[in-house]
């Protein structure tokens, strides 16, 4: 048995060395479209070329092929959008191209992609068609970006008390029925910190007599959701507990509380978070942004495991690769003062 195990070792071993020969089209760079936007935000989109990792020049250009930057630049690239049936083309610059001209942008050595951004403000429930068309290319880009209701949801609760550096909240969601939808969770705190001089006890142990000190800026900073699990029996994580999407079948339509712990609270012996106020925002996701996440976290675990199973990043992009997709927003203002 023993012989049988070690044979079996030796070769699973050897047969992990093979060279893998790629061959074909699949290790041609191709135009890449990607978006990602929040109602609120100005309408935008980023172009690149896709990279072959095992490319000739991969090391020369520092990680990056040749195709990857030289792919776009200088060729006429017409960017068209229409929002929610509307034959009236929304218009767009390229933002980070030197030579100011928008159809035939030109690498400026620093940027690894070309960004567009348009003064059309995304709303809920839009619905907005891209063509991209490229000079050299046959096919153009195109994708169907579509914006989720806003999420219909209330603060049922919302606790104060620091715990663990925490604060908690219960958020009443009521899911909409006529269309799918993913709930992930943010925070924005504004504060002051506050820093403490103090003398400790003989044996090290006890401060005495703290003197606090209140820094007068001003921070704003993102700080971690964490969902509690016990709000369902099971759970769509994404990227950790700091970082969770719910899925539809999750609330089918009804009204479900969700428990929240929000974090950044810092209330220790030296240094104390002084909360002036907060935004918490829920956010409906679209379901290509679920399902590109999730082939990203996918990939990101395949990466982390000995012989996983390769893994394919979502896309919905036609004539290319890439993603278009956003998310609805709705806040609610907490006033710690």
């Amino acid at each position: 048995k023993a012989l049988t195990a070690a044979a079996a070792v030796s070769i699973l071993c050897v047969a992990c060395t093979e060279d893998v020969v790629f061959t074909g089209e699949e290790t041609r760079s191709v135009p890449v479209m990607f978006s990602d936007v929040t109602t609120g935000d100005n309408l935008s989109l980023d172009l690149s070329m896709s990279m072959f990792f095992l490319h000739d020049e991969y090391a020369e250009y520092g990680g990056l092929s040749k195709e990857f930057y030289e792919g776009l630049s200088g060729r006429r690239i017409d960017v068209e959008a229409y929002a929610n049936g509307s034959s009236e083309a929304i218009p767009f610059i390229c933002v980070n191209d030197p030579s100011g001209a928008s159809h035939t942008p030109v690498f400026d050595g620093e940027n690894m992609c070309f960004r567009y951004a348009s003064p059309y403000v995304v709303r809920p429930s839009d619905k907005i068609e891209y063509k991209v068309s490229i000079d050299g290319y046959d096919d153009p880009l195109t994708a169907t970006l579509e914006i989720p209701a806003a999420p219909v949801c209330e603060i049922e609760s919302l606790d104060t008390a620091v715990a663990d550096n925490c604060i908690r909240a219960v958020i009443s969601i009521q899911d909409n029925a006529s269309e799918e939808n993913f709930y992930a969770f943010e925070a924005v705190l504004t504060y002051q910190n506050a820093y403490s001089g103090y003398y400790y006890s003989d044996d090290g142990s006890t401060p005495i007599n703290p003197t606090w000190t209140v820094e007068p800026d001003t921070v704003v900073s993102m700080v971690s959701v964490y969902f509690q699990q016990e709000s369902f029996d099971i759970t769509d994580e994404i990227s950790g507990d700091s970082d969770v999407c719910l899925s539809d079948r999750l609330f089918n339509g009804q009204k479900h509380n969700v428990k929240l712990e929000i974090g950044g609270f810092y209330n220790d012996s030296w240094h104390k978070v002084l909360p002036i106020s907060m935004e918490l925002r829920v956010l409906s996701q679209s379901a290509a942004k679920y399902h590109y996440r999730s082939s990203l976290d996918k990939l990101s675990n395949d990466l982390m495991s000995f012989m996983g199973e390769s893994v394919q990043l979502y896309s919905n992009v036609k004539g290319g690769f890439g993603c278009v997709m956003g998310e609805a927003s709705t806040g609610f203002e907490v006033d710690f003062r």
